[in-house]
């Protein structure tokens, strides 16, 4: 198998038995960790949880899309990002973003 050739799909490159790529820390390569670790902390500060027998509740500051999402991470990611802009506008206005 000639890795470069998976290394040039994103981006990388190399020799046939030793390549590279690099990709961000929210790419599905990566596996999400960084990402994951981020959206705990953000329910951690911004979020609910209520645990009742047999299901809990999470809520969370969110201006949530009426089509829903596919996943609670996507949801829970938009929160974040919304959660990131409101707070650069408090420190540097309204122009933020």
């Amino acid at each position: 198998m000639d890795v470069s050739e998976i290394a040039k799909q994103y981006g990388g490159g190399g020799h046939r038995n030793a390549a590279g790529f690099r990709v961000s820390l929210d790419h599905e390569l990566a596996g999400g960790g960084a990402l994951d670790t981020r959206l705990i902390d953000f329910l951690n500060t911004k979020g609910d949880l209520w645990g009742e027998f047999e299901s809990s509740t999470i809520t969370f500051p969110h201006d949530a899309n009426p089509n829903g999402y596919t996943h609670l991470r996507e949801a829970l990611r938009e929160a974040s990002a919304q959660e990131d802009l409101r707070r650069q506008r408090e420190l540097y206005g309204e122009d933020a973003a």
